[in-house]
């Protein structure tokens, strides 16, 4: 991502200094988590008004995201579950009515 790219995505003007640091930050990032360049901006720029370091941010924000997917995940293995049931019960109904 250019020094342009990002200040553009954050609304104000990094010095060189800063870019420079912030350009490391964002390719150190591993390639299987998979954040681009608009997410790593957003990320970035609330960590920078937290006044957190970029990484431990992240760490948090990846594990809110999973977080939020294990509950969703969970839900939906109630759902399923429940699903399942159901169509047990109407099997178990047309095996009796058939016998």
């Amino acid at each position: 991502m250019t020094k342009q790219e990002f200040e553009k995505r954050i609304g104000w003007e990094a010095s060189v200094e800063e870019y420079t640091e912030i350009e490391q930050e964002y390719m150190a990032i591993p390639d299987e988590i998979n954040i681009y360049k608009d997410e790593f901006c957003k990320i970035w720029k609330e960590a920078h008004f937290a006044h957190m370091n970029f990484f431990p941010y992240l760490v948090l924000v990846l594990k809110r995201q999973n977080d939020c997917l294990a509950r969703e995940l969970k839900g939906e293995k109630y759902l399923y579950r429940a699903v399942a049931e159901e169509l047990k019960t109407v099997l178990n109904r047309k095996q009796e009515v058939v016998a």
